[in-house]
């Protein structure tokens, strides 16, 4: 196949009428565009994609004929200023120390229908908020629907034993 200009733009060997082999494509400017393996019309180990500027961008592996996640190589465009990245760090690491130090015995507690251990990870002065009203909810033949408004003007106060009822 090619180009408008008449450059080559894919080549792909076919044998007993199924791509095998190597494949290549290119942009209308020569530089590569793709590479790929193809076994008895089946693509195989990896399929690598590059920009117009040459450089590889994009990490596509086959295995049984099947494509797993794509994958970027590098993308320029996706480069975060140091300030991005250092906040993402930042709030990824303390959800991480959250998970493990904080979230993890609310998690067990609730898992394990515990209300004496969930009322223990509260301080004695704890207060929040929940909703003030019961679920509005409509029969609706073969299912049942139910929402809670939790507007601000539809919550009450409460003390950690009525949060963990």
């Amino acid at each position: 196949m090619q180009h408008a200009d008449g450059s080559k733009s894919r080549e792909t060997s076919i044998r007993n009428g199924r791509a095998e082999g190597l494949a290549r494509e290119w942009h209308a400017n020569g530089k590569k565009k793709a590479e790929r393996q193809w076994a008895k019309g089946q693509p195989m180990g990896e399929l690598r994609e590059w920009s117009e500027d040459g450089k590889q961008e994009w990490l596509t592996r086959f295995v049984d004929g099947a494509a797993e996640p794509r994958k970027i190589v590098r993308n320029d465009h996706l480069t975060l200023p140091e300030a991005d990245r250092v906040y993402l760090w930042d709030t990824e690491h303390h959800g991480t120390l959250l998970d493990k130090f904080g979230f993890g015995e609310f998690k067990a507690a609730l898992a394990a229908a515990d209300g004496k251990r969930l009322r223990g990870l509260f301080a004695d002065n704890f207060t929040g908020e929940l909703p003030a009203a019961a679920a509005v909810s409509a029969e609706l033949g073969a299912a049942q629907a139910s929402r809670t408004e939790v507007a601000k003007n539809h919550r009450r106060s409460a003390d950690a034993d009525d949060f963990v009822q």
